[in-house]
């Protein structure tokens, strides 16, 4: 579902690492190519994608940077919900992301929490926030799973 979504983040560097690049169905891991979001290097960044209306999330997806440091993700923060004051980062958290591998795809499962805003924040430190690829998986009806 964030392929139909409206991307935002809390900064970017004119040109390069626009936030739309982490639903742009690409899911190349590396940053030179031009297929990955990234903020500035600030304190608590953040990426969120307006679903444009409420959905059951079943779980989110994300692809990881190719990086030579251990895992630029470590420690963010999935927040799901249909509040978007702070940009989704005041939501209920769907997960905490743990060490990634450089490159790697992994999914997070959410509980089926009702929400149209998915963020991603790096909490409490400053660094960068890289994302390769979000993918949304939802549950539009009772028993019937979208993926896309």
């Amino acid at each position: 579902m964030a392929l139909q979504g409206l991307a935002f983040q809390s900064s970017s560097n004119l040109g390069w690492g626009e936030a739309y690049l982490a639903i742009d169905n690409n899911t190349n891991p590396n940053l030179l190519y031009g297929s990955c979001s990234q903020t500035t290097y600030e304190f608590q960044p953040w990426w969120t994608v307006d679903l444009r209306r409420g959905y059951l999330i079943n779980n989110v997806t994300i692809t990881n940077q190719m990086s030579n440091q251990k895992s630029l993700l470590s420690g963010a923060e999935i927040h799901v919900g249909e509040d978007i004051q702070g940009y989704g980062i005041y939501n209920p958290i769907c997960a905490i992301i743990p060490l990634m591998s450089s490159g790697e795809t992994r999914s997070f499962p959410c509980g089926d929490i009702y929400g149209r805003y998915i963020t991603v924040v790096i909490p409490n430190r400053s660094d960068t926030l890289t994302l390769c690829e979000v993918q949304v998986a939802v549950l539009n009806m009772p028993g019937i799973m979208t993926y896309r």
